[in-house]
C-alpha cells in the first residue's frame, strides 16, 4: 500500500472497557499486529466523499476473535459521512490482524477494541495563474 498521501489517517486503540470480573480472566489484550492507521491508503478513500469533500473523524468498536481477527465493528462517532463511516469499518474488517488477548492461563480469548481513525482531505488545489 502507498504511504498516504491523500489523506491524512490518524488512529488511537484502546483496549475495550472490561469489567472487573473480565480483568481478572484477561491477562493480556488483544494487540493489533501493525498500526492500524497504515491499512488504509489514499485509494482508500470513497470517491463519493471525494465529491462531495467530506472528511471526519469515525470512532469504532471492533471485536477481536480468539483467533487475532476483526468478527465485528460498529461506528460510535460518526464523521458525518456515510460513506467514511462504512468504509473505516469494512477495511478494519477485512484487514485488521491481531494478537489475540489471552486469559490468565495463558489461553486465547476474545477482546474488545476501540479507537479512531480521521479522515482528511487535502486543501484544494491552487488556482491556475493567470
Amino acid at each position: 500500500m502507498h504511504k498516504l498521501s491523500f489523506i491524512a489517517l490518524a488512529a488511537a486503540f484502546l483496549a475495550g472497557e472490561a469489567t472487573a470480573c473480565d480483568d481478572m480472566m484477561k491477562a493480556a489484550p488483544a494487540r493489533a499486529k501493525a498500526n492500524l492507521a497504515s491499512l488504509f491508503s489514499d485509494q482508500d478513500y470513497p470517491a463519493e466523499a471525494v465529491a462531495a469533500r467530506e472528511q471526519g473523524m469515525v470512532g469504532f468498536t471492533l471485536d477481536v476473535g480468539p483467533d487475532g481477527r476483526a468478527m465485528r465493528c460498529e461506528v460510535t462517532r460518526t464523521s458525518g459521512s456515510p460513506s467514511l463511516d462504512a468504509t473505516t469499518c469494512r477495511l478494519l474488517r477485512s484487514r485488521a490482524r491481531f494478537t489475540p488477548a489471552t486469559d490468565a492461563k495463558g489461553q486465547a480469548v476474545a477482546d474488545t477494541i476501540r479507537g479512531r481513525i480521521v479522515w482528511v482531505l487535502p486543501p484544494p488545489p491552487p488556482a491556475p495563474a493567470g
